[in-house]
């Protein structure tokens, strides 16, 4: 899981997509009106994640909490980040719980991110604006 946090704060993409399997789903229940609930797929991972080093600059993404199951295969975890949206210059400081689900190579096949949308659309400067600043990534 710490790769995991290191690849997001360092921006390593690549690397971080390689954590995901083929088949991999990145839901994201809570979000606002206009921004995608669920991502299917690596490749619409990669492009939903795509524009993701040119909209934050991240001071920290930590892990607070971290509960796996017997098996390994799955957990919930807690995150908490500061980071600055680049597009906006405004502060973006979200605090994350996800469940996560890995197949038995142990590539992601899902992550449930839990965050608060309200952060995200005042850092972005609106529910339109935030969808936009994703809609390079397919939302």
């Amino acid at each position: 899981m710490e790769q995991y946090t290191n690849m997001i704060l360092t921006k390593d993409m690549a690397g971080w997509l390689d954590l995901w399997a083929d088949e991999g789903v990145f839901e994201h229940p809570y979000s606002p009106p206009g921004y995608k609930k669920q991502v299917v797929g690596k490749q619409a991972i990669a492009e939903y994640m795509s524009g993701f080093p040119e909209r934050f600059d991240i001071s920290e993404f930590n892990i607070v909490g971290l509960i796996p199951n017997a098996e390994g295969t799955e957990a919930f975890v807690e995150i908490r980040c500061k980071a600055t949206a680049l597009p906006t210059g405004r502060p973006y400081n979200q605090h994350y719980v996800g469940f996560m689900r890995v197949n038995e190579a142990g590539k992601l096949v899902l992550y449930r991110d839990f965050w608060n949308p309200l952060v995200a659309i005042e850092t972005f400067g609106g529910a339109d604006a935030l969808a936009d600043a994703f809609s390079a990534g397919g939302n």
